[in-house]
């Protein structure tokens, strides 16, 4: 880790095994462990394979064990060593898994102790100046950290987040944004949260139609799959709104849902929007319909031939746009 190397060498490898002296520890048996793989750059071979350089078949291994190493050092007496590393390191690229996989593993007891001197080191001085790269850290690390512990972090880590999509929700700071939102697509857990769905409800609670459009865009982009009710409800409300292109983005939004969201009021609020005027709206509508998945289509059979005849017509009219 502090050699920021891929290749390990023979010499490496001794190193390692003398400092680890209180565990036995056999380097040829590890070496067929599968997860390493050598490489001999000299011009005469040998088939000695502790002799040769390794590295690992996939970068992750490395930033696995390298997180590990991370803690390891973090809950002993030299943990100003790893306080100091968090700190150099925490924007460079190189080591970014390493810090997502430190925080996953937080929720591990064995670790419990380091929860509190990782987060106030990632969350302390220095920040980066304008804040992408911190966001960004965070995002990915707490989605690791909250699936799999209750700890009171959690909240906290969380509210820091909401402030973030709060600014940038709302204003259309493009260059941000799409750094947010990608982001924000590679997370599992995070965006399904009760704090930060409510983020957003507080958001589209505003009486500047711009405002409440340009959050809906910011929404439609973002994989919720897990909505509270009453985002759900607020989302379902704007498909029968007939201003900004609401119905156009909330039947986005509601088929990033998925099949959860398939109840016959969500099923009948889309059937009614694939019957609006504006095509790009009906063509929303029926693509939120294909992905509530099987449960849309056999909710009602009136729905099936509903979707099968606007379906038909879309294409048709598809076809005749392109000739």
């Amino acid at each position: 880790m502090e050699c920021n190397k891929i290749m390990l060498t023979p010499a490496f490898l001794i190193e390692a095994k003398d400092d680890l002296k209180s565990f036995v520890i056999d380097i040829p048996q590890i070496l067929k462990m599968g997860i390493l793989k050598s490489y001999d750059d000299k011009a005469i071979g040998t088939q000695n394979q502790t002799e040769k350089q390794h590295y690992f078949v996939h970068l992750s291994f490395q930033e696995h064990f390298a997180a590990r190493n991370l803690l390891r050092i973090l809950k002993s007496t030299d943990r100003v060593k790893a306080i100091n590393f968090i700190n150099s390191n925490k924007y460079n690229q190189r080591f970014h898994f390493v810090f997502v996989f430190a925080a996953g593993l937080l929720a591990q007891s064995h670790y419990k102790s380091c929860i509190e001197p990782f987060w106030s080191t990632v969350q302390s001085e220095p920040i980066d100046l304008v804040g992408v790269k911190h966001i960004k850290l965070l995002i990915a690390c707490v989605d690791e950290f909250i699936g799999q512990t209750t700890a009171p972090q959690s909240t906290l880590l969380l509210q820091s987040i909401s402030k973030w999509l709060a600014f940038c929700a709302s204003h259309n700071a493009t260059p941000i944004n799409k750094h947010l939102i990608q982001s924000l697509q590679q997370t599992n857990g995070i965006l399904n949260t009760t704090i930060i769905q409510k983020t957003f409800l507080q958001l589209l609670d505003t009486e500047d139609p711009n405002e409440e459009r340009t959050v809906y865009l910011f929404i439609a982009e973002l994989p919720i799959t897990e909505p509270i009710p009453k985002l759900q409800s607020k989302i379902l409300a704007a498909l029968y709104d007939m201003g900004l292109n609401a119905p156009a983005t909330a039947s986005t939004i509601i088929g990033n849902f998925g099949e959860k969201a398939a109840t016959n009021g969500v099923i009948a609020a889309l059937l009614n929007a694939i019957r609006d005027e504006e095509s790009h709206v009906r063509l929303r509508a029926c693509e939120a319909l294909g992905k509530l998945g099987e449960k849309a289509a056999t909710n009602e059979r009136m729905f099936v031939h509903e979707i099968t005849y606007w379906g038909k017509l879309l294409a048709n009219q598809r076809n005749s746009n392109e000739q």
